[in-house]
């Protein structure tokens, strides 16, 4: 028989308030001293571990919890990151991709080079064609002044025996023979010449704008026209040396100019008010101007005073 004190000392109770170390035996070998606290808990660990390996029972037949939709997840996830390029992978990619960039630059190079090759080739081509039209244009202006000149100086052949008289008072429904008959009082009365040994072709009014209109005359003979011009120059300038004259005396007689020549003269007009203001010796004859040995013309291509 043990004794209850024996029992407790066995199972590692206190005794007498303290507590108390024993050796545990196995198969009759001793192992030292354990506390009996300790003793107790390693034997209720192991008595645990059986009963749980007792309820578990065969490994095959309960393998253990199912895995759960997480583990699968993380499983593909894992698989994904596994599938992913690698660093060295992705350099080598960059590098295709940049040779390929690299190569389609030098090739759109190379095409907009050509381009602009056959761009400025055309644009050559159209400069030189632009610079041979530019000198045919010279050549067709000079030509074309040329051919005005040559056309003015016909046309001034045709106008020779012509005088126009300005400043003469004009009738309603006026005839060429009042207008005539106006000329040659014109002539006897102011110039001081027998009109009715001057043979008139014609004189009648010019359609203009301005009132009265003026009168033009065609004399048979042109020694006789300039004689009547070299008179009326005569009388204009006895008439700028008046302080004052009566308004029917305001006449004056012109050679028919042609219409380039009429836009020359008025053109200097200026130039002659000039000359008149300094009190300088002046000629106009045809489209020049003559001051005191300068000779002057204008440009009206250019639209400016010329001199000489």
């Amino acid at each position: 028989m043990i004794d209850i004190v024996s029992y407790r000392i066995r199972i590692g109770m206190y005794h007498k308030g303290k507590r108390t170390m024993t050796k545990h035996n196995c198969n009759g070998k001793s192992y030292g001293k354990l506390p009996i606290g300790f003793s107790c808990a390693l034997r209720v660990a192991i008595f645990c571990a059986i009963t749980l390996l007792i309820l578990a029972g065969d490994v095959e037949s309960n393998p253990g919890p199912r895995p759960t939709g997480g583990t699968q997840t993380r499983q593909s996830t894992l698989d994904e990151i596994a599938r992913e390029p690698t660093l060295k992978d992705i350099l080598k990619q960059m590098h295709d991709m940049n040779e390929e960039i690299q190569q389609s630059i030098a090739k759109n190079t190379i095409e907009v080079s050509n381009k602009v090759d056959n761009l400025n080739r055309k644009i050559d081509s159209l400069n030189q064609r632009l610079k041979d039209i530019e000198e045919e244009n010279k050549q067709i202006r000079a030509d074309n002044i040329y051919l005005q000149k040559q056309m003015d100086i016909v046309e001034a052949q045709s106008r020779r025996n012509n005088l126009v008289f300005y400043g003469f008072t004009e009738e309603e429904k006026e005839t060429w023979e009042i207008s005539e008959q106006k000329v040659r009082n014109f002539i006897t009365d102011k110039l001081g010449l027998n009109a009715e040994s001057i043979a008139i072709e014609r004189a009648h009014r010019i359609n203009t704008k301005t009132n009265p209109r003026p009168i033009i005359a065609k004399f048979a003979n042109y020694k006789e026209k300039e004689n009547i011009l070299k008179e009326s120059r005569l009388l204009q300038q006895k008439r700028r040396k008046k302080q004052n004259y009566r308004k029917d005396e305001h006449r004056s007689v012109s050679e028919d100019f042609t219409r380039r020549v009429r836009t020359i003269r008025n053109k200097l007009q200026p130039k002659i008010k000039e000359a008149i203001e300094n009190k300088k010796r002046f000629r106009l004859r045809y489209d020049k101007l003559i001051i005191e040995g300068e000779a002057f013309t204008y440009n009206i291509e250019k639209e400016e005073l010329v001199k000489l």
